[in-house]
């Protein structure tokens, strides 16, 4: 272990001994065994793996350059999953307590326009069609409700579909 620290720390790149050769860059480390004898032939093998050497530490750039930038797309694109997953939630929240709050006041209203009826001195016939209009009245609003019902059920999709996006992310 002592020998390869001092090997991937040496500030000589190329290292001949006997008929290896170490060839020594930032990140690699290149053994060749079984050397050729004749100096020309080892020089240019030498020369050759120094050109390949350099091939290699350039793809090792890249290579990291691409992981750090994959990281960080993933790392934002979670981000910005978790930010509209959120937003959703808080919106289905509410319109849930809007829903609610409109159907305690439709009902604090019949209630109110009924006990109303005898200080009015209606008719029966004028009573039966107030009450008609706000029946109507409350199933046009209940009708509404349902639609937004609809959007709620599309809202729950979409979240879903986020957690499902942001935990395949997250895996990467």
């Amino acid at each position: 272990m002592n020998l390869i620290k001092r090997i991937i720390t040496s500030p000589e790149p190329i290292i001949t001994i006997g008929n290896r050769l170490l060839l020594i860059k930032p990140g690699v480390v290149l053994l060749i065994k079984n050397l050729p004898d004749s100096t020309d032939k080892a020089a240019r093998i030498k020369d050759h793996l120094m050109i390949l050497l350099e091939g290699i530490i350039a793809k090792v750039i890249s290579l990291n350059s691409q992981a750090k930038l994959n990281q960080l797309l993933s790392s934002n694109i979670n981000r910005v999953i978790k930010d509209a997953e959120h937003a959703l939630i808080d919106i289905r929240e509410n319109q849930e307590a809007h829903k609610k709050e409109s159907i305690e006041i439709m009902e604090k209203m019949v209630i109110e326009v009924e006990a109303s009826f005898f200080n009015m001195g209606l008719t029966d016939q004028q009573e039966e069609q107030l009450l008609e209009i706000m029946t109507k009245a409350v199933a046009e609003s209940l009708n509404h409700f349902e639609e937004g019902l609809e959007i709620d059920n599309k809202i729950s999709n979409i979240i879903d579909s986020l957690g499902t996006v942001s935990s395949s992310a997250q895996g990467l």
